[in-house]
């Protein structure tokens, strides 16, 4: 297998964690390697390009002048949603495949828009990919009852840019989460609580397939707890390893770019597990529905896709 040659845009925080140390490992397996940055801040520019070892020469200040260097095979857009589409667009035209970070577009227009692109583009769901998902998805079985709940304490990540509230921000990853390991797509979703930095409520999938609960915050210690009808299948978290995930040990030391680095793998092997730009416009559509129950109420309310 040849190695994928990616162009990385946006050099914030999830760059710096996550896709930078990520794409680090996906060369040593030999899978994908990272040929060029493309970020506006000079500074997040600079350090992205020492990090990743790259010379001056493959550090842009915009991602078209990353695109028409011709070295890429394909772009990965660490970026905000809403300026997803113009470069994915482009690197589309161009023959580049294309991974969109979540939620894909910003909203459901914009979700939709990069579904319409030929071909879509991958959407980076990476929980798919964290063994302990992984394991909680393959032992489910249908019509169980899940609970998933993920928290992490925003002033401690530090983005430098995205603020979106925790029903985007990590309601996403439940969305999808809940339609990949129940293996159907949510038909109803109900939220019983709506805040800035807290969501919580109940979704229905089609088919009888089961239901998940779920909670998320974004100004708690980080943590992520997956149970099957009460059983805990995913621990991540907690005081005592996540200090020593501050001190690079433990269990949960490494698991986000170890699980973006298989999802780089996969992508680049083009398997089917990688999130789809069609399960990215489906997240939006949970999202909705979810606010529009808030609104309601918490009232539930039908799953539509369909404009």
């Amino acid at each position: 297998m040849v190695a994928l040659k990616v162009g990385l845009v946006g050099c914030g925080r999830l760059a710096e964690r996550g896709w930078i140390p990520a794409l680090r490992m996906a060369e040593a397996a030999g899978t994908a390697r990272l040929v060029a940055v493309a970020e506006p801040d000079p500074a997040r520019r600079a350090a992205a390009a020492r990090a990743a070892r790259l010379d001056g020469g493959a550090a842009f200040a915009d991602w078209r002048e990353l695109i028409a260097t011709g070295g890429a095979d394909a772009l990965i857009l660490a970026i905000g949603g809403r300026e997803q589409l113009e470069p994915a667009g482009a690197a589309t035209a161009a023959g580049l495949a294309v991974l969109v970070e979540k939620p894909p577009g910003g909203d459901r227009a914009g979700a939709a828009a990069l579904a319409r692109l030929q071909p879509p583009p991958a959407v980076g769901f990476s929980r798919r990919f964290d063994p302990a998902w992984r394991a909680l998805r393959d032992g489910a079985g249908a019509a169980g009852a899940l609970e998933l709940r993920l928290a992490y304490r925003r002033s401690g990540w530090g983005a430098h840019v995205v603020r979106d509230d925790a029903l985007s921000d990590l309601g996403s990853h439940v969305a999808d989460l809940a339609a990949w390991i129940g293996g159907a797509a949510v038909s109803r979703a109900r939220c019983s609580r709506l805040e800035p930095e807290a969501a919580e409520g109940e979704l229905e999938l089609e088919g009888a397939r089961g239901s998940a609960s779920f909670a998320v915050a974004t100004d708690r210690p980080y943590a992520e707890l997956g149970r099957v009808d009460g059983t805990a299948l995913v621990r991540r978290g907690g005081w005592r390893r996540n200090a020593l995930g501050r001190l690079g040990a433990g269990p949960d030391a490494g698991a986000l770019p170890r699980s973006l680095a298989d999802e780089l793998a996969a992508f680049a092997a083009g398997d089917a597990d990688v999130a789809s730009a069609a399960d990215g416009l489906r997240c939006h559509a949970v999202l909705e529905a979810l606010r529009d129950s808030a609104g309601r109420g918490g009232a539930w309310v039908t799953v539509t896709v369909a404009p």
